[in-house]
């Protein structure tokens, strides 16, 4: 994705998991955070549309961490991290305050909300570590 260099950041980041990522698992991850932000626009501001809207924000607002702390251990620059901290936090910040005193969610529906996040973060590592092995395993039979 532009400007480009995740990939060879995250093998250094990541290097367990590395061979998972590939340009496609990149190209759908960023249509899906493209859909689900404006996912309320889409279907209207119904409250399904804005819960859906709370877990997408949960979900690129962890990501924060994931690219300040991946900065932080490789001491090298995260693509993505100008991204999420100009684009990301606002929008997840400003949407959470938004949403939640437009629509009167209930506390317990934005603390599952913001649970996703984290949640969905343990499992796409779980899902990369799983990839991973499948991969080289299939190297080395090969």
């Amino acid at each position: 994705m532009y400007p480009g260099g995740f990939l060879t950041w995250y093998k250094l980041y990541k290097p367990e998991i590395a061979e998972s990522i590939k340009p496609k698992v990149l190209a759908v991850t960023n249509i899906f955070l493209i859909i689900g932000s404006i996912n309320p626009i889409l279907n209207g501001k119904t409250n399904i549309s804005v819960i859906l809207w709370l877990i997408f924000s949960s979900i690129i607002g962890y990501n924060i961490f994931y690219h300040i702390r991946g900065l932080f251990l490789t001491k090298k620059y995260s693509p993505g991290v100008i991204t999420s901290l100009i684009l990301y936090l606002p929008l997840t910040v400003y949407g959470y305050f938004y949403f939640i005193s437009e629509y009167k969610i209930s506390i317990w529906i934005v603390f599952l909300c913001i649970a996703a996040g984290p949640f969905m973060q343990l499992f796409l590592n779980l899902n990369h570590k799983r990839r991973t092995k499948k991969l080289t395993s299939q190297q080395e039979r090969n």
